[in-house]
């Protein structure tokens, strides 16, 4: 809702006192030993779509009697903390892996390949601190996984088993699986926590 012109100040009481209305430009501006309070169970703090919540390095937030870092807050809400699994595989007619990038929102990659597969190729891209993935190359059975699937970097760095950079690792599958967790020691710089199998780096 557009701001109600009539009004001469840009923060102000609507009329029937039912609502605060924040104009452009305008602050609702909690100082030091002030705060904000949502007094009841049933209260909420909505946010309308394309709306920004802006969580900056340093706040710390107070839950359930404990804190939480502002950092670690905003990867939790992008979700790289979190995820599911997903798994990889060529399709039913095809040859090459169906998703050659890491996705978004993902803690476990499967990644499955047959005899078939001629493109074993996937990029680690962009990543915030604190993110951990585990790749596993094999999928549901060491009898139809094979080959080998080269894992590179776009928009970021690995730190390898020995501690150096790497531009890059190869995960071998031939008569059981191999599988890497990874974790992003810092934006854009992951790093080989621990490893399994025959995988190159």
């Amino acid at each position: 809702m557009a701001q109600d012109e009539t009004y001469r100040t840009i923060v102000y009481a609507e009329q029937g006192g039912a609502r605060h209305i924040i104009g452009s430009g305008g602050q609702i501006v909690a100082e030091s030993g002030g705060s904000i309070v949502i007094a009841s169970a049933a209260g909420t703090l909505r946010m309308e779509s394309g709306a920004t919540l802006s969580v900056y390095s340093g706040t710390v937030f107070g839950l359930a009697g404990g804190n939480l870092a502002g950092d670690d807050v905003r990867r939790i809400l992008v979700s790289e903390l979190a995820g599911d699994t997903v798994i990889i595989g060529q399709g039913a007619i095809s040859t090459i892996l169906s998703i050659l990038n890491l996705p978004k929102n993902v803690r476990t990659v499967i990644l499955s390949g047959t005899s078939t597969m001629v493109a074993g190729s996937f990029w680690l891209t962009s990543v915030s601190q604190g993110r951990e993935v585990f790749l596993l190359f094999g999928g549901g059975s060491a009898s139809t996984a094979s080959g080998t699937v080269t894992v590179s970097t776009s928009g970021c760095s690995v730190i390898g088993s020995v501690g150096t950079a790497i531009s890059g690792f190869k995960m071998n599958m031939s008569a059981s699986h191999c599988g890497i967790l990874l974790r992003a020691i810092e934006d854009n710089i992951w790093a080989v926590i621990s490893q399994y199998g025959d995988i190159d780096d």
